[in-house]
């Protein structure tokens, strides 16, 4: 019927791929326009399961206008204003839904992000510790290796000086020996002549 295929096409228009933070508010503002009661997400969720089931996960806009068009073609009957308001109510409550879908995942976006970030920093500041660290090894590693030559140096040094020694051997310096004084074997005096007479 021509108003089935109008209300439709309305429907189809107001539900773009990217939805705009404020459809649903603006659905609800018409609404009060047209002196109707605006029913909540969660009114809506407890007495219509397939807005109860609806997520951003599973969403599924071909499934929303088959199921729009199948609860306004009831048997051929004229499409009454009463099914109209009850299927702007459901499209509020669910554009409502896309919409802290929509927030909550940029939320988790967000802090998956400064996570991240938090890893990153603390992954640079190890790895500037790890070049420092790696620096003073190097340096010690140099200075090792400057006293090792200087060692080696020294050595060949030496062994230079002890060539040179052994090819024009010093004298041997000859100690002086005293002579020895030996005292001469003085003869016996004469026994004294005694009178015995």
């Amino acid at each position: 019927a021509p108003v089935k295929g109008g209300i439709l096409l309305a429907l189809r228009g107001s539900f773009p791929r990217a939805m705009p933070t404020s459809v649903c508010d603006k659905i609800r503002e018409k609404l009060k326009a047209l002196g109707q009661d605006v029913w909540s997400q969660e009114e809506m969720e407890n007495w219509d399961k397939f807005v109860g089931d609806f997520n951003l996960k599973t969403a599924s806009a071909a499934e929303w206008f088959e199921n729009v068009q199948a609860n306004l073609e009831d048997n051929d009957k004229p499409v009454t204003e009463e099914a109209v308001i009850w299927e702007l109510q459901r499209f509020a409550a669910i554009c409502e839904k896309l919409r802290v879908g929509r927030q909550e995942r940029m939320q988790r976006l967000e802090e998956m992000e400064k996570e991240n970030l938090e890893e990153i920093e603390v992954s640079r500041a190890k790895l500037q510790k790890g070049e420092e660290k790696s620096l003073e090894y190097e340096a010690q590693v140099a200075h090792c290796e400057m006293l090792w030559a200087r060692k080696e140096a020294a050595r060949s040094q030496g062994s230079t000086v002890g060539m040179a020694g052994a090819e024009n051997p010093a004298p041997t310096p000859v100690s002086y020996v005293a002579p020895v004084v030996t005292s001469t074997p003085v003869a016996a005096a004469p026994a004294a002549a005694t009178n015995t007479g």
